[in-house]
């Protein structure tokens, strides 16, 4: 993921396999990968319909890292007008104007904010996997693994918590 802000955007990255290989990850999961960015900046913030952008501010007034703004959907090469108006939207509410997003739903968007003013905050890699892609871990010997659920043995939760608090195993199965 990277984050661009003016000064900077922010953009996430999900890995893509080499040009003469598919790509990692479907269209169709960047899709839902970018919706979840949305979905998850809706539960904190304040969602401020922008098209082509959605606007999502930490409420309380005050600036925040947390104030930022998610395309729609992907853009084409014509953003001078559109980035100028969140701009605006931005500073009306005396905010920071950063755009986050994942590289590969709006492929042209990183390449064309730096001729805008714009900087980039930083980038983090998304790993993300499908059914189809995942592989599965070799085993290990002597590991054993759990799910825990509503029906599960009140030794095996207790295990767990152990073993996850760091207390140690000894005597423990």
């Amino acid at each position: 993921m990277t984050a661009f802000t003016h000064g900077g955007y922010a953009w996430f990255s999900c890995p893509v396999a080499k040009a003469s290989e598919e790509p990692v990850v479907p269209a169709s999961s960047i899709t839902r990968l970018q919706a979840y960015l949305c979905h998850s900046a809706q539960q904190r913030c304040q969602r401020v319909p922008f098209p082509p952008f959605t606007i999502f501010l930490h409420p309380g007034g005050e600036a925040s890292e947390e104030d930022h703004a998610v395309p729609d959907g992907p853009i084409g090469d014509h953003l001078r007008e559109p980035l100028a108006r969140l701009r605006e939207a931005f500073e009306m509410r005396a905010r920071r104007t950063r755009i986050r997003f994942l590289a590969e739903f709006a492929p042209h968007l990183a390449s064309a904010l730096p001729a805008l003013g714009m900087v980039e905050e930083r980038s983090v890699e998304l790993l993300a996997r499908t059914p189809d892609s995942l592989v599965p871990p070799r085993e290990v010997p002597g590991l054993r693994m759990l799910t825990l659920d509503e029906d599960s043995a009140l030794d095996d939760v207790a295990h767990c918590v152990r073993a996850g608090c760091g207390t140690g195993l000894s005597g423990d199965r």
